[in-house]
């Protein structure tokens, strides 16, 4: 009889806030984010409720947790092109977000995000820590290091971009009979608007 192979005690960590993680993401998908409730994950991960807390603090920790996970599949997907001009890349960088987030979430799950954020007093979805915040601003400040930004300081260009495309997520939240794609669509013809107002070609 084979000995079974040793594991450590961080990769037993790692491979029970896995378990909990994927039991939660089939859950959600089964029942919806408000029908799951911590015990019944716990129930189907086959673990104990002081395990569960050992490694998130609640719920929502765990979908905080999804989305971090969607920054760094965004960081898989989106490499920075240096020979393209800057409102190129912010259209691929914004086009790369929207089409990771149309196919890792739905529609009431982002909202979910929306509202944990909000209730914690974060900035909703976006932080200047986040991949996404970072690359956004790396092209900006290249293009000021070309001097073609057109009477904006770095900083307020991206913070501003940001606040744009808040805006374009939050229609479609609230609307219910916007389709992601065409919110896309609409986002990424006025960035290419918008950028031509403050970046020189």
């Amino acid at each position: 009889m084979k000995d079974k192979p040793y594991i450590s005690r961080k990769e037993q960590a790692v491979l029970t806030k896995k378990k909990i993680f994927d039991t939660t993401l089939v859950l959600i998908k089964k029942k919806g984010y408000n029908k799951i409730t911590i015990r019944e994950i716990c129930q189907n991960a086959e673990i104990s409720v002081g395990t569960f807390y050992i490694y998130f603090l609640s719920k929502d920790d765990i979908l905080l947790d999804i989305y971090k996970r969607l920054d760094n599949d965004l960081a898989e997907h989106y490499a920075l092109d240096a020979s393209a001009s800057a409102a190129d890349e912010l259209s691929r960088l914004m086009g790369c977000l929207f089409d990771l987030l149309g196919s890792s979430f739905d529609k009431d799950l982002i909202r979910e995000i929306y509202r944990i954020n909000l209730s914690f007093e974060k900035e909703p979805l976006f932080s200047e820590e986040t991949f996404f915040y970072r690359t956004l601003d790396q092209i900006v400040r290249a293009a000021d290091s070309r001097h073609l930004l057109k009477d904006i300081t770095p900083e307020m260009l991206s913070k501003r971009i940001l606040i744009f495309v808040w805006g374009y997520l939050f229609h479609w939240l609230i609307d219910e009979d916007s389709e992601l794609d065409t919110v896309k669509d609409d986002c990424l013809q006025e960035l290419n608007r918008y950028t031509d107002i403050y970046l020189n070609k």
